[in-house]
């Protein structure tokens, strides 16, 4: 079993050791792949988590994690603490176990001082700095909470930003709401920074009362939580939950509701779809696209033909109702001057890439970049259908609509 896991070193040879019999069998396993382990990057240290997982109790881990690994601090090898740090992580993941600096186990103790040097630590191999957040993640918040808080804000590579952020929301403590929806870092989070941050926050409603503060304090525009989680907030068990959710979600603001009420009208009138596909290349075709026509800068409209006219009105004349995190508009200003705005189409450690209409992009190193936030409003400006008669609207909808 250990000769296959080795030998295959992907995605499939976790599950597969998982799946064919290491029960009971984890300090063998560990000490048949060790020699193999001459990374310790992150596929091998979530390997050696999951053989982690099988042990009985942390007496029993720490004897097959000395006999076969070593003890942390022994200079013969560099894998030693990453190892060690692996399966104590996973034991303690399957337990629920919490850790302390102040552990009375020596090794424990030793095991955890590492973690945070290497986290913190930017030459350590990001699987290594990854698998030691992942070990913050069970400590205590007095030991642990500043260096998550860091990361989480500040780490330039991805994979470990998300570790940090998904750790630093299994907290319950209000600086995770004060660090990760303060106005200013979301204001500059890229669509992936804010994709996991909602992704780590929502499942905990202890964080999903945070979000409601910082959208009621006008932290975050409410505009960021669309779709099912808005639909959860709305439905929550807890009325006071759902009472909040309803004085955020429960309607457009009174102008752009009196505004949809009156194109309503549209809504009585036949339609033409060819004389809305006219419309379309007009008024929209610069940012959507839709049968091979117009621009992929916001929303494809193929998924519009299944809605009603009704839902459709309704994001054409409220289209700050719901943005979803890879729609929301930027603005970069740079230190030379310019001033740039768009929908982040990439990101790298040295650049990003904003794209306006008519899919025109302009890619900017992130050492030209003075400033950088994000709009609360859509690139699709309110008051669009004041450009329209009513019978242009319904012309428009039919053809949106796929209608003949």
């Amino acid at each position: 079993l250990a000769a296959v896991a080795i030998r295959d070193m992907d995605d499939h040879w976790m599950r597969a050791a998982v799946h064919s019999g290491v029960a009971g069998r984890e300090a063998e396993i560990l000490r048949a792949v060790l020699p193999r382990l001459e990374r310790a990057d992150e596929a091998e240290l979530e390997f050696v988590s999951v053989l982690g997982r099988g042990f009985a109790d942390l007496e029993t881990l720490q004897a097959a994690a000395t006999r076969a690994v070593g003890v942390p601090g022994d200079q013969a090898s560099a894998i030693v603490a990453p190892v060690s740090a692996a399966l104590l992580l996973g034991f303690a993941e399957r337990t629920g176990l919490r850790l302390s600096n102040e552990a009375q186990n020596p090794w424990v103790a030793s095991l955890l001082r590492t973690a945070l040097e290497s986290a913190r630590d930017t030459n350590r191999p990001a699987g290594q700095r990854i698998n030691a957040v992942r070990l913050l993640g069970r400590m205590s918040w007095k030991n642990v909470g500043p260096t998550l808080q860091q990361l989480a804000v500040s780490e330039s590579g991805e994979s470990l930003r998300t570790a940090a952020i998904r750790c630093l929301a299994g907290f319950d403590e209000p600086a995770v709401k004060q660090t990760l929806l303060a106005a200013k870092y979301w204001s500059a989070a890229t669509p992936a920074q804010r994709a996991a941050i909602l992704g780590a926050l929502l499942p905990s409603d202890f964080h999903r009362r945070g979000l409601l503060d910082a959208i009621e304090a006008g932290n975050i525009p409410a505009s960021a939580i669309s779709g099912v989680p808005r639909r959860q907030f709305l439905a929550h068990k807890d009325p006071s939950i759902r009472r909040r959710a309803e004085k955020l979600w429960g309607g457009a603001p009174a102008a752009r509701q009196q505004a949809y009420e009156a194109a309503k009208a549209a809504l009585a009138l036949p339609g033409q779809s060819a004389r809305g596909r006219e419309v379309f290349h007009s008024l929209c075709a610069a940012c959507h696209r839709l049968d091979q026509d117009g621009y992929n800068v916001g929303p494809d409209l193929a998924d519009m033909r299944r809605q009603a006219k009704e839902t459709i009105l309704y994001h054409i004349v409220v289209p700050e109702a719901e943005i979803a995190p890879m729609f929301v508009t930027y603005v970069a200003e740079t230190k030379d001057g310019r001033t740039l705005s768009g929908v982040m189409t990439s990101e790298t450690p040295n650049s990003i890439a904003l794209q306006g209409p008519l899919a025109q992009e302009s890619r900017i190193l992130r050492d030209e970049i003075s400033r950088l936030e994000s709009l609360p409003v859509s690139m699709m400006p309110a008051g669009l259908e004041a450009a329209m008669s009513r019978q242009d609207l319904a012309d428009l909808l039919a053809y949106l609509r796929g209608e003949p």
